[in-house]
């Protein structure tokens, strides 16, 4: 903006904001170069079923930015009543606001971080990681948050001059009223990238709206008569108290119980709770560990009613599979590395998921020849199983085999 000519006015401003995102874009782009990651585009054909589910997963997004705005809207309205004589009062929260952002770049870099692994477990319906995750999400998060917070609150006089605004005594106060609560961010955030990533939509746009545009705004009007400008701070930073409050006694009332469950909590499907795996077989990360499971599966599969050509497939590419991950050298092994294989029993199929740790290694990515010969077990499950895909996050190579009872 500072390189278009003055008199571009608005007309510089919109083209400076949006040459941001276009230089982002680049960025991305060159990342993606970098990294070797596939950029071509390949039309699909969507069918009904995928059209509505994303609409369903994108429009909670969609309307919490509508929300947002229209709360925008009303708070700055509230404020030039309250403080008429103010002109500057929008332009002091507007700048605490920019810092606000700044202060929770830290939270919101790791709910996001945590989206992917949260929809990994979700998808597995792993219900003790996914229970185990948000608490590990939570307290490392805490210890970064704190972190962040330390060196923002460090760098506030700077932040100050760079808004031009250095000896505004307001806008040091509510920044650090920001700073001072952002812990109770970091747990808003993370539930409702939870809610989001396991498919609680609607109870993620309840919490993502209910403190910013719904509490703030009633907060204003109850504090600032009593605090004056300090009551804008107040509104603030106890919306997110009250709005966990409120989430909280929603959720009681919905689940009736007290103390609130942690299943009930974090809104559990009736799938993932009361679905627990048939077998579960922990090994140290070792090829030899992992030689001879498909016996024990074959037996399991058989029992359950699979015609025992497809049980005996099954448990065999199980088994390839897991000794293949296991097998593969990693540059940093872990300590105490383990593999995992969970067979579930679902009402018209199973499902084996092998999860191992290491750098990132997909064992279904090869073409058969001599070498690859020791899986041919995995390439005839490919022709019968109903999905046979693979996953990598947070050091974790997953793998899941679905085989109709069907077949």
């Amino acid at each position: 903006m500072i390189l278009l000519p003055q008199e571009w006015k608005l007309a510089g401003l919109g083209i400076g904001s949006s040459s941001a995102a276009l230089i982002e874009a680049l960025f991305l782009l060159i990342a993606a170069k970098v990294k070797k990651m596939n950029m071509s585009f390949r039309p699909t054909m969507l069918s009904i079923r995928e059209i509505a589910s994303t609409f369903r997963s994108g429009l909670p997004a969609s309307l919490d930015n509508v929300i947002d705005c229209i709360a925008a809207a009303v708070s700055n309205n509230i404020l030039i009543t309250f403080f008429p004589e103010e002109p500057l009062i929008i332009s002091t929260v507007a700048v605490v606001n920019n810092i606000k952002k700044i202060a929770r770049m830290a939270p919101t870099g790791i709910g996001y971080a945590a989206s992917t692994l949260f929809g990994v477990l979700y998808s597995e319906r792993d219900k003790s990681g996914l229970k185990r995750s948000v608490w590990e999400v939570l307290r490392f998060g805490s210890f970064v948050t704190l972190i962040w917070a330390a060196i923002v609150f460090a760098v506030l006089p700077l932040l100050m001059k760079v808004y031009g605004m250095p000896a505004n005594h307001d806008i040091r106060l509510g920044s650090i009223f920001q700073l001072g609560f952002l812990l109770f961010f970091l747990v808003v955030f993370v539930l409702t990238i939870f809610y989001e990533s396991t498919e609680r939509f609607g109870m993620s746009l309840f919490l993502a709206s209910i403190p910013d545009s719904v509490v703030y705004p009633l907060l204003l009007i109850a504090f600032i008569p009593h605090f004056q400008k300090l009551g804008i701070w107040y509104a603030q930073s106890f919306s997110l108290i009250l709005g966990l409050f409120v989430s909280y006694v929603f959720l009681t009332l919905i689940a009736r119980k007290i103390p609130l469950p942690l299943d009930k909590l974090l809104l559990l499907k009736k799938q993932i709770i009361h679905r627990s795996p048939t077998i579960d077989i922990s090994v140290s990360n070792t090829d030899e560990d992992a030689v001879g499971a498909s016996e024990y599966i074959q037996k399991f599969l058989t029992e359950r009613g699979l015609p025992s050509r497809t049980a005996f497939i099954t448990a065999l590419c199980a088994e390839e599979l897991a000794v293949d991950m296991t097998a593969h050298p990693v540059k940093r092994r872990m300590d105490n590395a383990i593999l995992d294989i969970k067979v579930f029993d679902d009402e018209s199929s199973m499902e084996i998921i092998i999860r191992s740790m290491g750098t990132p290694y997909n064992p279904l990515d090869f073409e058969m020849n001599g070498e690859t010969f020791a899986k041919a077990g995995v390439k005839l499950a490919q022709k019968i199983a109903e999905k046979i895909i693979y996953t990598n996050v947070y050091k974790m190579n997953i793998v899941s085999i679905v085989v109709s009872k069907n077949t």
